[in-house]
This record gives structure tokens, C-alpha cells and sequence, in this order.
């Protein structure tokens, strides 16, 4: 069977305009709201978002036990000057006044904290929606099987929000 380049961007064509034809007409029975909320996402977008999140996370990690050993040695200011402390071969204290310092640490804790929750609830939620992750095999046969991603679970979303 042999298929002609015209026949095959012929179809293309139709395919892309039936698509637009599709979206177009979702928008006007959505009084023109856009879509994409709804829309399919594609699972390769999603273990990208994964990754990225799981990097973030472990930046995060880093710099919240940073500051977590900066404020133990902050109990006791005498070992500060006699151990000159490092993390990750980095001086813990580059600061020369360390008058103040608590404050500041326990303050970037707090940031730190909740932006940890946040990244660990998307990653959640991603997770919640049948993402893929690094260890799962994905392939078109699995996902047509289970009809594309999960639906989210309304009570794991509620959980998961919670604060």
C-alpha cells in the first residue's frame, strides 16, 4: 500500500482543523474561558515538572539543614570561634557580626519550611494525577487502558491542601 505526501498532509490538515474546530467550540460552551485547565496534559510534560520539582526539593533540603546546623552552633557562639564550622566545604558563617543572626536564621527557616510544602503538595498532587515517575513504565497501551490520566481524587486534594 503505498501512501502519496499529498494524501498524508491532506489528512494532517483535516486532523489539525477538526482539533481547532474542537477547542474553539469547548471555549464558546465555556462562555469563552480558555481550556487548558481541562485539557489532557501530556505525561512527558508531567516527569519533566517532576524532576524539576524533585531538584527543587532537594536545593531546598540543602539549604534548610544549613540553616538548621547554622542555628545549633548559634546555642553556642564560643564553638563558632573554635571550630570554624563548614558545610558542604563552604564556612557555615561567613557573617562576621553574628549579632542578629538568630533571628535571620530562624526567619529563612520559616521561608524555607513553607516553601518545602508547597513544592511537596504540587508533587503530590502531580503524583495524585498518575504522573509518571522515574521507576514506572509508561507506554500508550497503559495509558489508553486506563483512559489517559487519573481523575483527581477530591478527598486526596482536600488532604492534600490542607495546612
Amino acid at each position: 500500500m503505498q501512501i502519496s505526501g499529498k494524501h498524508l498532509l491532506s489528512s494532517a490538515e483535516t486532523l489539525l482543523r477538526e482539533r481547532r474546530d474542537d477547542r474553539a467550540q469547548s471555549r464558546r460552551e465555556t462562555g469563552g474561558r480558555s481550556s487548558e485547565s481541562g485539557a489532557f496534559v501530556q505525561p512527558a510534560a508531567l516527569h519533566g515538572r517532576l524532576m524539576q520539582i524533585q531538584g527543587n526539593l532537594a536545593g531546598m533540603q540543602n539549604e534548610f539543614s544549613r540553616e538548621q546546623a547554622r542555628l545549633a552552633y548559634l546555642a553556642d557562639p564560643e564553638a563558632i570561634a573554635q571550630e570554624k564550622p563548614v558545610f558542604d566545604g563552604k564556612p557555615l558563617f561567613p557573617e562576621s557580626d553574628l549579632t542578629g543572626l538568630k533571628d535571620t536564621v530562624l526567619a529563612r527557616m520559616d521561608v524555607l519550611r513553607k516553601n518545602l510544602r508547597t513544592l511537596q503538595v504540587e508533587m503530590e498532587n502531580l503524583v495524585a494525577l498518575g504522573a509518571p515517575t522515574p521507576d514506572s513504565t509508561l507506554d500508550a497501551r497503559a495509558l489508553l487502558s486506563r483512559g489517559g490520566l487519573n481523575h483527581v481524587d477530591p478527598e486526596r486534594v482536600s488532604r492534600l491542601t490542607r495546612s
